[in-house]
């Protein structure tokens, strides 16, 4: 057992190494031999495109507080958990959509000669076709992130404040004043999608709108030398880092929010107040389906359903590549939050190493996240230019998925390790256990399905990740998300619709599982 161990730690010393470490090194050997920094002078154009995507990410944050607390009205008061259970599936697969289809979604209708001819013939306006369309997309997308945290804070906050006042008042007056309480839940909800918009680049891409995100991609294609975007990207990434350090800040209510998640309980000793609980219910299945609307307008959209039957012949590589650097992807990040997950299970608190290794994994893993996609993707092509077996290989996009999604189950596994390790470490101490075997017997049993379910979820957004692959994907490589994404700028046949139809549907079974592996997860834990 002690041997299965030190191999899952070389193992993930690997992994961290390839993905994070000399990625990382390679940038500061070229921001210390750069001799021109005058490409890191945005200019008034530059701070101007900043303030765009500022600007269209603080509209979208609106958007998706507003549906977000629609939808967790469901997730605390769904009758006997039902549409807690529903409104919960269709948030994580809404989540595992790739954004870019939204934006294609919504072109369909304001678009119907496509996407390419968009700046010469328009048939609404601009700011409805363009602006408006990007903060829309934006926020229905991350609008589940929102009713997650709102739906936490409620339980942790404000349903102790709404049963006060409901002994004095009306049910109505009560939930105002329950609202109160879940400010600094409102909060971070606002600092997490304002950073996932932020960094996100298809949706305005798609949209037209120039946003310095956008712009430092097409400029990081340009640049003479790989490695550089860093200088390009420092004011985006200076906010992005920002974010970051006041999300954890905030790591506490993070974590609480991450268990109420997994339990998703619906709020019980409402008595007999029907009315509210159908008009939450309702509220948050309005909301369900105004996220579903896109998956509508495909169906609507399909005028030869026989297209779906020959995505072989017309996309015969993409699927297979992708699926590969997807399994790349996760079975890397298993690793990483395997070792994490002991890491944690063997920390007792404090200013121990292993808890200092965890906390210092986590933090390089949220950075990789936190960065812009075309920065991470310039990076790698950096750092694995002179090793063609990486380079020209599957094995890069592997690398680069797991830089910006390997997060999710370290923190998922260090979570629930803690909390396992703390439960049953002593009992696993009366065996005579050690802390190898009683990890395997002990924690590992209680941390597995968690970690599956991240696992999942890092495997969905591998398979449709785009700006930081397109940068490094290999010729001959299949991969279904930049095929999809120039599908969409020069197509509209039901070809295009098909694939993106087949990516719902193949992402609606991951969704399912990742959300029931998440909760026996967190039964088997309490």
């Amino acid at each position: 057992m002690r041997a299965a161990v030190i191999g899952l730690l070389v193992a993930a010393t690997a992994v961290a190494g390839l993905a994070f470490a000399w990625p990382l090194v390679v940038a500061a050997s070229e921001l210390w031999a750069c001799d021109d920094w005058s490409i890191a002078v945005p200019g008034l154009r530059g701070w101007g495109l900043l303030a765009r995507g500022v600007v269209v990410s603080i509209a979208a944050c609106g958007v998706a507080l507003f549906l977000g607390t629609m939808l967790a009205a469901g997730l605390v008061w769904g009758v006997e958990g039902r549409v807690a259970r529903l409104v919960g599936l269709v948030s994580l697969l809404v989540l595992l959509t790739p954004p870019y289809l939204y934006a294609y979604a919504w072109s369909l209708p304001l678009l119907p000669e496509g996407i390419a001819v968009a700046p010469v013939n328009m048939r609404f306006p601009r700011w409805l076709t363009c602006e408006l369309r990007a903060v829309w997309c934006l926020g229905t997308w991350c609008a589940p992130i929102a009713a997650g945290l709102m739906a936490s804070g409620w339980r942790r906050a404000g349903f102790p404040a709404y049963r006060m006042a409901l002994l004095d008042g009306s049910v109505w007056r009560a939930a105002l004043a329950g609202l109160k309480p879940t400010r600094p839940w409102v909060v971070l909800a606002a600092l997490v999608i304002l950073l996932v918009s932020l960094v996100e680049f298809s949706v305005c891409h798609l949209c037209q709108v120039l946003t310095w995100n956008t712009e430092v991609l097409v400029q990081t294609q340009a640049l003479e030398r790989a490695g550089r975007s860093l200088l390009l990207a420092w004011p985006l990434v200076a906010i992005s880092l920002g974010l970051l350090v006041a999300l954890v800040a905030r790591r506490a209510m993070i974590a609480e929010w991450l268990a109420d998640i997994a339990a998703a309980p619906a709020i019980e000793g409402l008595g007999d107040k029907r009315v509210a609980r159908c008009a939450a219910d309702g509220v948050a299945l309005c909301a369900g389906v105004v996220l579903l609307l896109p998956i509508v307008i495909f169906v609507a959209s399909m005028r030869d359903w026989t297209a779906m039957g020959r995505l072989w012949r017309v996309y015969p590589t993409e699927w297979p590549g992708s699926l590969l650097s997807a399994g790349g992807a996760t079975l890397a990040s298993g690793v990483l939050g395997l070792a994490t997950a002991w890491l944690a299970s063997i920390s007792r608190g404090g200013r121990t190493a292993a808890n200092a290794a965890v906390t210092a994994a986590i933090a390089i893993a949220l950075v990789g996240a936190a960065l812009p996609p075309a920065v991470t993707g310039d990076l790698f092509a950096a750092a694995y230019a002179r090793l063609p077996l990486i380079r020209d290989q599957f094995w890069i996009i592997c690398l680069v998925e797991t830089a910006r999604f390997a997060f999710i189950p370290m923190i998922a596994g260090a979570l629930t390790a803690r909390v396992s390790a703390a439960a049953l470490r002593e009992a696993a101490a009366v065996d005579g256990a050690g802390p190898p075997a009683a990890f395997a017997r002990v924690v590992l049993p209680e941390v597995w399905p968690t970690l599956a379910a991240a696992l999942a979820v890092v495997g969905a957004l591998s398979l449709t990740e785009v700006a930081a692959s397109q940068l490094v994907a290999p010729p001959g490589c299949g991969n279904l998300a930049r095929t999809l994404l120039n599908a969409i700028h020069f197509g509209r046949n039901d070809d295009v619709i098909a694939l993106a139809l087949t990516v719902v549907l193949f992402l609606i079974p991951l969704a399912w599982v990742a959300g029931r592996t998440w909760r026996q997860g967190d039964k088997a834990t309490r």
